[in-house]
């Protein structure tokens, strides 16, 4: 099942790991502002999307300011992410052009 959209499978990829961080995101007591927090296979394996596109993903997302992170994690500790705002075509499209998605 591959999301058809100009952006292609990384864009629609992108659509549902943000969509899914965004809806189990938590506010910031000092900001107000939302984040993430957890790991990142998870998310692709709640989803449905294959662990081989991790990378090209979450670059596609940060690339497209969706997301900023905000603690990096490792061992026990979740990774925590800013939710900016969700990912555009056009914004999809900039960070291709600007060579920020390596090979797409």
């Amino acid at each position: 099942m591959e999301p058809q959209s100009k952006g292609g499978t990384v864009y629609g990829y992108a659509q549902t790991v943000y969509n899914h961080m965004k809806e189990n995101a938590q506010r910031d007591e000092e900001s107000a502002a939302l984040y993430w927090a957890g790991t990142v296979t998870t998310v692709f394996a709640e989803v449905g999307i294959p662990n081989a596109n991790y990378s090209r993903v979450m670059n596609a997302l940060k690339a497209m300011d969706c997301i900023q992170l905000k603690y990096r994690g490792g061992g026990a500790a979740k990774m925590e992410f800013w939710i900016m705002g969700p990912p555009t075509e056009a914004a999809y499209e900039r960070a291709r052009d600007d060579g920020a998605l390596g090979d797409r």
